[in-house]
């Protein structure tokens, strides 16, 4: 089976390279758009429109530190929020749609807490080191790989605030 570039250079150079590293992907398939990131010491965040040959490229956010994983959530009644981890920073970040920029809802703070799911109490489950991955349940809980502590987090978005006040474990 052979593969068919649709972003970055087809070795032709009918595309131009975009990326220094691509780190993660995102299809938003109610858009049709494909989400890249680049994870390049000057990082960032592109959208391409599926439905147009070749893509059309949307930068949304650049000059960003080592961003390596997107979720995009499609059904955000404000249009699509992405979620992006900076590992090397220790957080998570929200980006509204249409915002200019986005906002830490995880990190090394001490007002955040969640339910870690390896039971390993030596731990504070109020800080991230190196957040890899990230997933949403069906009831909008946050789930977040901790690689740098070897557990998986589980935050409760309520009301846009960074996470919930309780946790159990």
């Amino acid at each position: 089976m052979t593969g068919i570039t649709v972003i970055g250079t087809d070795g032709q150079d009918k595309l131009r390279a975009v990326f220094g590293s691509i780190a993660g992907l995102f299809i938003d398939k109610q858009r049709n758009t494909l989400y890249a990131i680049d994870e390049s010491d000057d990082g960032s965040i592109h959208m391409f429109s599926l439905d147009e040959t070749p893509p059309m490229e949307i930068s949304v956010g650049v000059h960003l530190y080592k961003p390596t994983l997107i979720y995009v959530d499609e059904n955000d009644v404000n249009g699509p929020t992405m979620y992006i981890t900076f590992p090397d920073q220790h957080r998570v970040v929200k980006w509204a749609h249409e915002a200019i920029s986005g906002v830490t809802i995880l990190d090394n703070c001490l007002t955040c807490t969640g339910v870690w799911l390896d039971k390993d109490k030596n731990v504070k489950n109020d800080q991230l080191s190196a957040p890899r991955d990230l997933a949403f349940d069906k009831h909008g809980h946050l789930y977040v790989s901790d690689v740098g502590n070897i557990r998986v987090q589980m935050f409760a978005l309520i009301d846009n605030q960074p996470c919930s006040s309780t946790s159990t474990g």
